[in-house]
């Protein structure tokens, strides 16, 4: 069976003809004028940016429906005051948290060297995932603040601040985090921080309800202001860490 087997091998590969130097020719030209034409018909950077709202998974759609549902729902049936500052403010970071699996994809499943062969660096990949997951994130945010308005008595500034603050602080502790741990455990770091914001935002209501008063809204709006701040500078020093550390192998830079 052995012998037979390297036998009609033999006469496969015996009887292969030569290839025509032509041929090989062509296909060598045609593959050229494929490749320069690729180049030449490069994405402009606003078809990339675009593009990129197509890689963002459904899921992170769904989860951010979800819970703009529940609250919409629970604030109809229970319209409460401290039950809605208890709710919105606890659940706030959820909807940041619902996208971070995103922002770091390119660390969770180690296709940094695919990204860098593609037509724009990784710097900017990372501020389009960024902005991109910002719009959405804004629009959660705007969402949610329309349904406690129009639910409660709540001040409309109050009701945007006891939002934003947990999610900001939320933004800037996985941003911190990403910066000081670009690898799969990130996720896990940041899944903990955020439930623990949660957690002290929750029981902070009932042992801090001085807090929720409207003469400690200047707190708040501190709070925020260090936040904001803060997530600006770790955005900064992410994007920066991408220029200094793997921009200058991409490809468009051959």
């Amino acid at each position: 069976m052995k012998k037979r087997l390297e036998n009609d091998l033999k006469k496969i590969y015996t009887d292969v003809s030569m290839p025509n130097p032509i041929n090989i020719q062509k296909t060598i030209i045609q593959v050229r004028r494929e490749v320069n034409r690729a180049q030449h018909n490069g994405l402009t950077f606003w078809e990339f940016y675009f593009q990129q709202f197509g890689f963002i998974r459904k899921k992170i759609w769904i989860i951010q429906f979800a819970i703009l549902l529940f609250c919409g729902l629970r604030l109809y049936y229970h319209p409460e005051s401290i039950q809605v500052i208890s709710l919105i403010s606890s659940i706030a970071p959820l909807i940041f948290l619902s996208g971070i699996t995103e922002l770091l994809r390119t660390y969770t499943y180690g296709t940094i060297e695919i990204e860098l062969s593609t037509q724009y660096t990784l710097s900017q990949v990372m501020m389009s995932r960024i902005s991109i997951l910002g719009l959405m994130d804004i629009l959660s945010i705007t969402i949610l603040c329309i349904i406690v308005g129009a639910n409660t008595t709540l001040h409309p500034y109050a009701i945007f601040l006891y939002i934003c603050v947990p999610f900001m602080v939320t933004c800037f502790g996985c941003l911190w985090l990403l910066n000081r741990f670009k690898n799969k455990e990130c996720n896990y770091y940041c899944f903990t921080l955020g439930i623990f914001i949660m957690v002290v935002v929750f029981m902070s209501t009932a042992f801090l309800p001085k807090l929720y008063v409207v003469s400690s809204l200047w707190i708040w709006t501190v709070m925020l202001a260090i936040a904001i701040i803060g997530s600006g500078m770790q955005i900064f020093k992410l994007v920066n860490s991408c220029n200094k550390k793997y921009d200058y192998i991409n490809l468009t830079h051959i």
